[in-house]
Formats: C-alpha cells, sequence, structure tokens
C-alpha cells in the first residue's frame, strides 16, 4: 500500500463493527474514526460495553470490521488478505493482557522462551532478552516491595 494514503501511524477511518446473534445485530461500533501520531500516548477509555476491546481487536487484526477503514503506519490493515493478517499478528503487533497464565509445568524461563518461538530473531538474542526481564522482574520484586508481601515459594519456583 502507498503510505502516503494514511498520514498518521495509526488512523480509524469511518469504522463500524456490528456483532450478529442470530436476528439481532449489536453495534459495537458507529462511525469512529481518529488518529494516533507515531510516538504519541494514547489512551482508550471508556465504560463497559463502550467498543475499547473491539476497537483494540481490530488493530490488532484479531477481528474484522463491517465497514471502514484501518491503517497502521501506511498499511491498510482492514485490506489485509486472511495469510496477511497472520503475518502482521505474528510480526508487527503484540498485545499485552491484564493476566498472564504461564504453563505451570514451565520454568519462567520456558514460559518467556515458549513466546520466542514465533519471533525472527535468532533464540540466543531472545533467550538474553527473557533472562534480562526475569532478572529485572526478581530484582525490583526484592528491592520494591516488603518481604511479607512476597509470595517467596511463587518467587523462587520462578527462579528453578
Amino acid at each position: 500500500m502507498d503510505k502516503k494514503t494514511a498520514q498518521h501511524f495509526v488512523e480509524f477511518r469511518n469504522v463500524r463493527k456490528v456483532y450478529k446473534m442470530g436476528e439481532v445485530s449489536i453495534e459495537a461500533l458507529h462511525d469512529v474514526s481518529f488518529s494516533i501520531e507515531k510516538g504519541e500516548i494514547c489512551v482508550i477509555v471508556g465504560p463497559s460495553g463502550a467498543g475499547k476491546t473491539t476497537l483494540l481487536n481490530i488493530l490488532g487484526g484479531m477481528d474484522g470490521l463491517t465497514s471502514g477503514q484501518v491503517f497502521l503506519d501506511g498499511a491498510e490493515v482492514s485490506a489485509f488478505s486472511k495469510r496477511e493478517l497472520a503475518s502482521y499478528r505474528r510480526y508487527d503487533v503484540g498485545f499485552v493482557f491484564q493476566f498472564y497464565n504461564p504453563i505451570q509445568n514451565l520454568t519462567a524461563v520456558e514460559n518467556v522462551e515458549l513466546a520466542t518461538q514465533i519471533c525472527r530473531k535468532p533464540l540466543s538474542y531472545l533467550l538474553a532478552v527473557a533472562l534480562t526481564i526475569l532478572f529485572a522482574l526478581v530484582v525490583a520484586l526484592l528491592l520494591y516491595f516488603k518481604l511479607d508481601k512476597i509470595d517467596m515459594a511463587y518467587s523462587l519456583k520462578a527462579i528453578e
């Protein structure tokens, strides 16, 4: 796609999303238009059911839209094929979920390594990043939280 078509880093143009359940239609997004510049911090707020998750799922390529256009860095995400969406989700966007559910029979490093299996970077690089992040997490726990507030058994299990 020609980058001149979208002038902003993130751009939603007249986006509409309708969920159909049998004969019932629920409009989650109605004519949503906004833009975000590269490096700009944006907060999406609203009451439950306002469409915040729907909006993020569309931007993340996890859900389609009913009408309108969505651009990220000049590429029209809303026009991607299934194969392009899979590549986009794998290499270009990421989600940080409110709750992280690690695989219980893996160590902390193995859980982080698992996520690296879909990355293009060399495994040695990713392992170094994973270890750095985990080390920083343990240090932060020890430095900033009172020891009686840290579940030491869990913390020690994560370091195994």
